[in-house]
């Protein structure tokens, strides 16, 4: 009876012994270990990236730059409050910017500030016009602030460009004759155009 009790509990021990060795080379159950998390190749790049915009996005949006408007004839000096001298012909003559007066172009004119005086000087034959022959003031002249100027294919006009001005002028060519109309509102900003031809 003894011997069978040896026996069998010999032989739960290498059981259990066998057991314990199963456990240690994996042959049991054995609790899950987590797995570290996978590196995503360009994770910190976006990471990165996603912090600036969101960086961006809190931050406030600069101001827009204001349009700057470019008013012809600011470059020529125009009237600031004091009335000077009609400009001479060298004062003219190295005067190179022109200024807005329309209908000029298509009738070969040449626009020009000094100071605060405008001059419309009509040279050439434009097409259909023909030679420019002479130029008259019709209104709101006679203080001493406009002249003209005629000669073999050219017709000059200079008046002072000031709040107030109303100056109707025709340049007359061979062929046509158009009214210039010199305006500038008392009491409102400088327009960006001087004048305005049209026919008639």
């Amino acid at each position: 009876m003894s011997g069978k009790i040896r026996w069998g509990w010999g032989l739960g021990l290498v059981t259990v012994l066998g057991m314990v060795a199963g456990c240690d080379k994996g042959g049991g159950e054995t609790e899950a270990k987590p797995e570290p998390p996978a590196k995503t190749e360009g994770a910190d790049s976006k990471k990165s990236l996603t912090s600036e915009v969101d960086k961006a996005a809190k931050e406030p949006a600069a101001p827009a730059a204001s349009p700057v408007e470019v008013v012809p004839g600011k470059e020529a000096g125009p009237f600031v409050g004091t009335k000077s001298a009609a400009p001479t012909t060298a004062e003219w003559d190295a005067q190179t910017r022109e200024v807005t007066v329309h209908g000029s172009s298509a009738r070969m004119c040449e626009t020009k500030m000094v100071r605060e005086w405008l001059r419309v000087s009509c040279r050439g034959e434009p097409d259909g016009y023909g030679q420019a022959q002479s130029v008259t003031v019709l209104s709101g002249g006679g203080k001493g602030d406009d002249f003209v100027f005629s000669g073999p294919g050219v017709a000059s006009l200079i008046v002072r460009f000031v709040p107030g001005v109303d100056l109707r002028a025709r340049f007359t060519w061979a062929l046509k004759s158009s009214t210039i109309h010199v305006y500038w509102p008392a009491g409102a900003p400088e327009t960006a155009y001087k004048g305005k031809f049209t026919d008639g």
